[in-house]
């Protein structure tokens, strides 16, 4: 395998699976017997730029330890058998503006993942095969239907990429492989993870004297891994 890249942005996050599963040393699942997935997806060969291979559904209702339904917005796309990812994108109560203490995201479940597989889906509901190990709030986190290949080939020029995080999903790219994974051109999550302000054209007066200063003078901030408002973007 050649090249592969990802972006730091959150709230991206890539993963591949080969002869191992990579993970990050806060995802927890159910029993792992998911390994490097069981092929059902064929091989795949992307040919085109910005190839996105996964679905995203944003959680709508909060799900707990021992839950086996998940509520999501969509389930268009899903059905038995898929296996998914199940992740938190943000949800840290904001500090106050300004605040330049360090957040400990080692005592928050943002980041945190989990994996498991459809037994059914029920209108907005996916019911799982076995109950989950993790809660995560409603949301603030998405399901990711993550594809489980054989083979996979990019070619050069080519690349499979997220989704742009849209506020509520998005911003991931996840794929299983049990064969071999050729890249000749890229993977990655580039310029898919937190949205920027908007911009909102001022007077050039340079007048902005607090954290908090409403347009035209200020700007809106942008998102992060602390609670996202229901209002951006605005102005």
């Amino acid at each position: 395998m050649t090249g592969w890249k990802m972006t730091e942005r959150k709230p991206t996050i890539l993963l591949i699976a080969l002869t191992m599963l990579l993970v990050c040393a806060n995802g927890a699942a159910a029993p792992d017997y998911f390994g490097t997935g069981n092929g059902q997806s064929g091989p795949l060969t992307v040919a085109a730029p910005d190839t996105v291979i996964n679905l995203y559904a944003q959680i709508t209702t909060d799900v707990t330890g021992g839950d086996s339904t998940i509520e999501v917005a969509d389930t268009t796309g899903f059905a038995a058998g898929d296996l998914i990812l199940v992740w938190q994108a943000t949800g840290i109560v904001p500090p106050a503006s300004g605040e330049q203490a360090p957040i400990d995201l080692a005592a928050a479940t943002v980041g945190h993942f989990e994996l498991g597989r459809v037994w059914n889906v029920a209108g907005s509901d996916l019911e799982l095969v076995d109950p989950m190990v993790n809660g995560f709030a409603a949301d603030v986190s998405q399901v990711v239907l993550v594809p489980e290949h054989t083979d996979v080939a990019v070619d050069p020029g080519a690349s499979i990429a997220a989704a742009p995080w849209d506020g509520t999903s998005g911003g991931i790219a996840v794929l299983f492989a049990t064969g071999t994974v050729s890249n000749g051109g890229s993977i990655h999550a580039d310029i898919s993870g937190f949205r920027g302000g908007v911009y909102i054209d001022g007077p050039g007066n340079y007048t902005c004297t607090s954290m908090d200063e409403p347009a035209p003078d200020g700007q809106q901030k942008g998102e992060g891994v602390v609670e996202i408002g229901a209002t951006w973007p605005t102005g």
